[in-house]
């Protein structure tokens, strides 16, 4: 039988010039091949360093800071992880019991952050109180769009979408004119052109997002089939608006700590400073410099928001049943929520 081509990439691994933990890392990746450790047999770390003939010393959290983060961000190898210990991924079962893992440990720490903004937010702790940012640290910035109409009365599509589209750095942006240049010749429209789902083919729907999945960005969304919305509360639009956009602001606000945001312009300046004041106060839970600037900006001066509405309608479209364009972005997505749960 041939062999997978994950090995052969284990196989002909090599450190980059200038590594200084380079060799180490190639022979963790030679005791696991050698000893064909996968997700069946893992290893535990205190047995790693104590059977590896490694050229330097490490403790537990060296090991993982030094050899295993760096190995999980390279692009040749990864190296898994279960609640048992550590293998070399290599088979689907290998990925589907680390994926299972970071998932369920993923899920459980969100839980516990969201007890704990619960609890700030209850006692007001927060209150006048400004935490000390890195000044190395960027802010992230989140651009919204959505997808489908917020009266859920309107079946017509049955589901509504918010989308966010999650850029960590500026320095991120700098391929944006060029990848937004390629996509428009892909489907070959002008690069003057606003970009929205309800103007492509699923077909270059699909194409435009391969060519943008090339920027360095992930997404979230979240997806509420309106044909199960039954609570009163649920019948004016606005606050339907209000507590779809807060069910995915939350936890995003989590996961990047610091961020700015940048919402499609939708109805009246009233109703962008209302949306504004409740998400600042469904939010207190945070440090107030956590969440800095919230801003409204139309989707045609707004590449990234141009980018949020494809991502909400590739959601939408899947549920419908044309998947493609979804596929494109599936590897840069940060989560995707239905309400109600499927």
């Amino acid at each position: 039988m041939a062999k997978l081509r994950t090995v052969r990439l284990a196989e002909s691994w090599v450190p980059d010039p200038g590594d200084p933990y380079g060799e180490d890392k190639r022979r963790l990746i030679r005791f696991l091949l050698d000893n064909r450790i996968t997700s069946a047999n893992p290893k535990t770390l205190p047995s790693i360093l104590a059977d590896v003939e490694f050229t330097q010393t490490y403790r537990r959290e060296a090991l993982q800071h030094k050899l295993l983060g760096p190995l999980r961000r390279d692009p040749r190898v990864f190296i898994g992880t279960s609640s048992t210990g550590i293998f070399l991924v290599t088979t689907p079962e290998d990925v589907d019991a680390t994926l299972g893992f970071y998932t369920w440990r993923v899920r459980a720490e969100l839980r516990h952050a969201r007890n704990l903004r619960a609890l700030a937010k209850r006692t007001k702790l927060f209150a006048g109180y400004h935490s000390t940012v890195p000044p190395n640290k960027e802010r992230a910035v989140i651009y919204f769009d959505e997808s489908g109409n917020p009266d859920i009365h309107n079946r017509d599509p049955p589901v509504f979408v918010i989308a966010a589209v999650v850029v960590e750095s500026r320095r991120d942006l700098a391929a944006l004119d060029q990848r937004f240049k390629n996509a428009f010749a892909v489907i070959k429209r002008p690069e003057d052109h606003e970009l929205k789902t309800s103007g492509l083919s699923v077909a270059k729907h699909g194409r435009v997002l391969r060519e943008l999945s090339l920027l360095d960005y992930q997404w979230a969304a979240a997806c509420f089939d309106k044909r199960h919305l039954v609570s009163t509360g649920f019948a004016d639009p606005k606050v339907f608006y209000r507590y779809a956009f807060q069910f995915l602001i939350s936890d995003l606000l989590t996961i990047a700590w610091q961020a700015d945001l940048v919402i499609d312009e939708h109805s009246t300046t009233e109703f962008q400073e209302a949306l504004e004041l409740h998400l600042r106060r469904q939010n207190s839970g945070l440090p107030v410099n956590r969440l800095q600037s919230i801003k409204f900006s139309t989707s045609s001066k707004q590449r990234l928001i141009q980018l949020a509405d494809l991502v909400a309608g590739a959601v939408r479209r899947s549920v419908e049943g044309d998947r493609v364009p979804l596929r494109e972005i599936e590897h840069q997505m940060i989560n995707l929520q239905f309400w109600p749960p499927r």
